[in-house]
């Protein structure tokens, strides 16, 4: 219930900051890009250079990873006679760490905890409004944050104790049960008209739920769906991990395999451990005694509640 347009504006402003520090929570990072790629092309050549001698090779300009116009002509690697190092008659060059985008992806899995990245939230349309949002336009962003905080906390709460043990080295990706969190998707408020929290995208995604449970004088029902890639032996703890961070009830499981080689071509290293990609529905509750003062009242309306205050 903003007293001024500026009390939106400042909504709106903690809003954007709390949403960018979802992914540093847990300590994660993306897959490589073009830029780091080319930063491992550059350390190869300056390697090349130091063992064949030619300080001047490591100087020379790398090859545009985005290749046309302009691109450069890539690194070769060498052995210190200038030949072609290979397979078998100059064949292709089978050695990862002449490889950068081998490279790459090492060094971005050994300095992160997992894989995540800024679009595994849903951002609502008030960051991007130039004008003052609407009271039921922030009570929507602030439910969707905080699904997206509860679930984004019991992530880095479980990747946490597994690695507490670890005192031979950082604990990275490798360490962590949880190895990427692909989609945290809030949907918005189940009630006798599904009511979504912007930007929904297309809501007959959405599963349905054997409970049938839809919004009522006691709890306002929310619905999330998580993907993740988990150990799979992990998976029953991590599940009874996020219930125990709220009122969440799992409404739908399934879970599939990876294919570890198309991951490691888009940059993923997930390490030794068996690995699932797993997605969970779950029903959120919140009570409605503890909350529907805080609701503005055209939130209470859709809810079919008598708007308080």
């Amino acid at each position: 219930k903003p007293e001024s347009d500026a009390a939106r504006f400042e909504f709106k402003k903690m809003y954007t900051t709390a949403r960018a520090k979802l992914p540093l929570k847990l300590m994660g990072g993306d897959a490589p890009g073009e830029r780091e790629i080319a930063e491992e092309q550059q350390n190869i050549a300056e390697m090349m250079a130091a063992e064949s001698g030619d300080a001047g090779a490591a100087a020379a300009p790398t090859a545009n990873p985005r290749g046309g116009s302009g691109a450069r002509a890539p690194i070769v690697a060498t052995d210190g006679r200038g030949g072609a190092r290979g397979g078998a008659g100059g064949g292709p060059v089978t050695d990862p760490k002449l490889d950068p985008k081998v490279r790459a992806r090492v060094a971005r899995a050994r300095s992160i905890r997992m894989y995540v990245s800024d679009g595994s939230f849903d951002t609502s349309p008030i960051v991007a409004a130039t004008a003052a949002p609407e009271p039921a336009e922030m009570w929507f962003a602030q439910m969707q944050l905080w699904a997206q905080s509860d679930i984004v906390d019991a992530i880095a709460a479980f990747n946490n104790d597994a690695v507490a043990n670890v005192t031979d080295t950082d604990p990275y990706v490798e360490h962590s049960p949880v190895k990427r969190l692909e989609r945290v998707k809030v949907w918005g408020y189940m009630a006798k008209n599904f009511i979504p929290f912007p930007p929904v995208g297309d809501a007959n995604e959405m599963r349905l739920s054997f409970t049938g449970k839809v919004s009522d004088e006691q709890f306002d029902v929310v619905r999330v769906t998580v993907t993740v890639i988990i150990d799979q032996r992990e998976v029953l703890r991590f599940m009874d991990r996020l219930m125990r961070q709220n009122f969440y009830n799992c409404v739908h499981m399934e879970y599939g395999v990876v294919d570890r080689t198309t991951a490691e071509i888009d940059g993923y290293a997930y390490g030794t451990a068996p690995v699932v990609r797993l997605t969970l529905d779950l029903e959120a509750y919140y009570a409605r005694k503890a909350y529907q003062e805080l609701m503005p009242p055209d939130v209470q309306t859709l809810l079919g509640v008598t708007p308080q205050g």
